[in-house]
């Protein structure tokens, strides 16, 4: 029987056949006089062998010493196989959760779900699109870089953020910092970075979730932060930006009380 004959009865493509060929777990028959190769029953039996063991997902590589053993029992590489598809159903499973949480959140694909309403919640603020774009890229950051062990602690963060009683004012003051100018002098920097902290520091306890255990590696995280803020915010941002980071980790600090009674 000729290529196309063969791959009709063992129910393939002919282009298939010839990559089984190419990898040779499927012998190729030499030419006959007219330049065709004639394939046997013997080969449709070969074919149909590897069609099966394909089906189980072994290997290409794998087949040509199973088919050469006729006794041989293979249990131990059909428990890898079954491993390996648990662990396939289990990663499919877990994808599987997530775009349900993308669709329960009408989140962004590229978006960490948990975090999702909360960007739609500032997003829907009155913020300039190019904060919106700024926070989305920073939550995607941050949450990578908080792994999984330290996303929930993270979405209280924005969830507290972004409650009604707390999101006009954070949302009043992002917009002051998005028309803070390049050439800004230093006392709006100073009305700028006053404002902030204002904002800001009455969170500071209810943010506060009682875990010491830091998010994510400080040192590895601010170069990353510095880089893309270089990028994206301009000089008196940048410098306002530092002054309430600098000024939220003092208040942050427990005061140490070294007075003693007379």
């Amino acid at each position: 029987m000729r290529s196309h004959d063969l791959a009709t009865l063992a129910q393939v493509t002919v282009r298939t056949l010839r990559h089984y060929h190419r990898v040779g777990v499927l012998p190729e028959p030499e030419r006959s006089r007219n330049g065709y190769r004639d394939y046997t029953v013997h080969d449709l039996v070969r074919l149909l062998r590897i069609k099966r063991l394909a089906a189980l997902g072994i290997p290409l590589e794998k087949m040509p010493a199973m088919l050469a053993d006729e006794t041989g029992s293979q249990t131990e590489l059909l428990n890898q196989l079954d491993a390996e598809i648990d662990a396939e159903m289990a990663r499919l499973q877990a994808q599987k959760t997530l775009i349900g949480l993308a669709r329960m959140h009408d989140a962004a694909p590229d978006l960490p779900p948990a975090l999702a309403s909360s960007l739609a919640r500032f997003a829907a603020s009155g913020a300039s699109p190019a904060m919106n774009r700024m926070d989305r890229d920073q939550v995607i950051l941050l949450a990578h870089l908080a792994g999984e062990d330290g996303i929930d602690r993270l979405a209280r963060v924005y969830g507290r953020l972004a409650e009604p009683d707390v999101l006009s004012g954070v949302a009043a003051v992002s917009r002051q910092f998005d028309d803070l100018a390049d050439d800004a002098s230093e006392r709006e920097i100073d009305a700028m970075v006053a404002e902030f902290v204002a904002r800001l520091s009455p969170l500071l306890a209810d943010l506060d979730d009682g875990n010491d255990e830091p998010l994510f590696d400080e040192a590895a995280v601010a170069p990353l932060f510095d880089a893309y803020q270089a990028d994206v915010l301009n000089r008196a941002q940048r410098n306002a930006l530092a002054q309430v980071t600098e000024r939220l980790q003092q208040l942050t600090e427990a005061p140490v009380d070294d007075s003693q009674d007379p």
